[in-house]
């Protein structure tokens, strides 16, 4: 049996890159506003979040901007996000995501599911995908309820390259051994990092990059 120093890890994105569309987290927006459970308090602390941390967040502004959960009961959201996973989001799944998946398991590598999407929605794919160690964004909750604070983990961008270089560390192995999969401009940090980088049905600008550098390509352009 392979010890855990000589297994192989392997870092997932989500959205764009196992989820085919539009991502798990506009998707659960989407619903919530539909539906009337976004309140009005949530749309002021919103703005609030902006003008408050523009400075420091600058483009990232908005992916960075959680408030729309602010006031929320977290059983809730945790319900309403296990309801549109299995309705919405896993027929989204791209079944060649999932044959690699299955693959990599097969070999006994280690897999992390290592996404922007909430903590609440990842678990459940994470599940679903048989995906056992998840690196997600993570929030501040209090009595219960989400707080209108900037998220306590979000892996987006050079975040997502400081989180996967804590994992390695924790498995005492070398960035360069590992292999991450994902489809955005804003994952150039992690794939450029690791040995081997794949881009999945990549934005134009990873396709270019990953072009230049050789790296493997799955799927068109999106």
């Amino acid at each position: 049996m392979q010890n855990r120093q000589n297994k192989h890890i392997i870092f997932f994105d989500l959205d764009g890159t196992i989820l085919n569309g539009i991502s798990s987290e506009n998707r659960f927006i989407l619903y919530l506003l539909f539906h009337g459970y976004i309140k009005p308090k949530a749309i002021w602390h919103s703005l609030l979040f902006l003008f408050r941390w523009l400075f420091k967040y600058k483009k990232q502004i908005f992916v960075k901007n959680k408030c729309y959960l602010s006031t929320s009961d977290y059983n809730r959201i945790n319900d309403l996000g296990k309801m549109i996973i299995h309705k919405k989001i896993i027929k989204k799944i791209r079944p060649q995501l999932l044959n690699i998946i299955a693959e990599h398991k097969k070999q006994g590598d280690i897999l992390f599911l290592l996404t922007g999407a909430p903590i609440f929605l990842a678990k459940i794919l994470a599940e679903y995908l048989q995906i056992d160690n998840i690196e997600a964004t993570n929030f501040e909750i209090l009595n219960g309820s989400f707080t209108n604070k900037a998220p306590l983990q979000h892996p987006y961008g050079q975040e997502k390259l400081i989180i996967a270089l804590r994992v390695c560390k924790a498995y005492g192995v070398d960035i360069k051994s590992t292999t991450a999969y994902a489809n955005a401009k804003h994952d150039i940090f992690l794939l450029a990092a690791v040995g081997t980088p794949i881009a999945v049905t990549p934005d134009k600008k990873l396709f270019q990059y990953a072009k230049k550098m050789g790296w493997k390509i799955i799927g068109n352009v999106s």
